[in-house]
């Protein structure tokens, strides 16, 4: 059952909080006292075990400025960079020596527009998102370098993987069949 479980400093300052979403997993944020601001988001497994982290930096302003990502082990792995509090790239660096990032593009009301993938430094394809009036997104339209439509997915997808599934699903529909990279 879902629930969450917020720890407090002897100042009655909030400094963590736990979310259980489900049985296998729950995820801790870690809050600095003096700002309030969120200084490292955590993933465990049901038994307690470290499976990755987050640690964030900020600019002069409090803005966050990059989230780095370490698996379990304290290993780096990847990064997400902003600017103007909004994320404007994620790169990923595999244990086997290769390269993944994401560049985000955002229109004049600061809405998501497009998300360039990058593979070892080879564009891949973009994600182009179809938005409703208000602002939120329809759908997602994943397009090769040339345009071509590879794919098309309901509401927002912001990675996805080699077969042209969006990380952790299957929703969508695929036009190139095979891998995409």
């Amino acid at each position: 059952m879902a629930h969450h479980i917020r720890y407090f400093s002897k100042n009655r300052i909030q400094i963590k909080e736990r979310y259980y979403f489900d049985d296998e997993r729950y995820f801790q944020t870690e809050f600095d006292e003096a700002t309030g601001l969120i200084t490292s988001e955590k993933q465990f497994n049901r038994t307690g075990e470290l499976q990755s982290y987050f640690v964030r930096s900020y600019d002069s302003n409090g803005d966050v400025s990059r989230s780095d990502m370490y698996d379990g082990g304290g290993r780096w792995f990847g990064r997400d960079d902003y600017k103007d509090d909004l994320r404007t790239a994620r790169s990923y660096k595999f244990y086997d020596g290769s390269s993944k990032e994401i560049r985000y593009s955002y229109d004049e009301k600061r809405s998501l527009k497009e998300s360039q993938i990058y593979v070892n430094n080879k564009f891949v394809c973009s994600l182009v998102y179809d938005v409703f009036p208000n602002g939120v997104i329809k759908r997602t339209l994943a397009q090769s370098p040339d345009g071509d439509l590879w794919g098309e997915y309901p509401g927002l997808v912001f990675e996805v993987e080699r077969t042209g599934w969006p990380v952790g699903s299957m929703a969508g529909t695929l036009y190139k069949k095979d891998n995409w990279w």
